[in-house]
């Protein structure tokens, strides 16, 4: 059995976002959400290595925006690891995990011991 590399709780959830990579909007679904990252729907415009744009939008003025790379591009999913992101867009997404956590209290707990961007 394969060691679990993860250090961040994740959620499941399935919203619709955008994510702009060469120039170009790529709508998904995601699969599940971290504090470093997100899992979505497959699409072949989104390759390995490929440096990125992610906006989830919560609400008509909420908008997570964040800067990030594709990890993992497979025909089950495209994965993007967060790299840098604003402080609102931080306080946004640690609130959608902590909203969808089974221990929200944990999340502010991975906050502290292993801080997100290397604070």
């Amino acid at each position: 059995m394969a060691e679990e590399k993860r250090t961040r709780t994740r959620v499941n959830l399935m919203f619709g976002a955008v994510v702009t990579c060469n120039g170009r909007d790529v709508p998904v679904r995601l699969n599940n959400l971290s504090l470093r990252g997100v899992s979505c729907n497959p699409d072949p415009r989104l390759a390995v290595g490929e440096d990125c744009f992610v906006r989830i939008v919560l609400s008509g003025s909420v908008t997570v925006r964040v800067s990030g790379r594709i990890v993992r591009a497979s025909a089950e999913e495209t994965a993007v690891e967060f790299l840098e992101m604003d402080p609102e867009s931080f306080g946004h997404l640690r609130n959608l995990v902590r909203m969808h956590a089974e221990d929200p209290d944990q999340i502010d707990d991975e906050i502290v011991s292993k801080p997100a961007f290397g604070a």
